[in-house]
């Protein structure tokens, strides 16, 4: 059905393509798992370290992670000479 609407050659590239994301998908899928794990673990840390009994802890702690994620997203990568 593919073959018919888009040519040989169109279809056996989207077939590569979705055959590599496959193959990622279980390399990439523990790895953001241990680092969700391992967020987790940071917050509650510090949840436990600057606790008052007050919501306002939590509230400051998605703050900060909302900041640093914000700061990474903004970050550009370096350009490499071989490219």
């Amino acid at each position: 059905m593919t073959r018919d609407l888009f040519g040989r050659i169109k279809a056996a590239e989207m077939l590569s393509t979705l055959m590599i994301g496959m193959s990622i998908v279980p390399i990439v899928g523990p790895l953001l798992g241990s680092l969700q794990y391992g967020n987790g673990i940071l917050s509650t840390i510090l949840l436990a370290l600057f606790a008052d009994g007050t919501p306002w802890t939590m509230s400051w702690i998605i703050a900060l992670f909302a900041l640093a994620s914000t700061c990474m997203a903004l970050i550009k990568p370096r350009k490499s000479k071989n490219q």
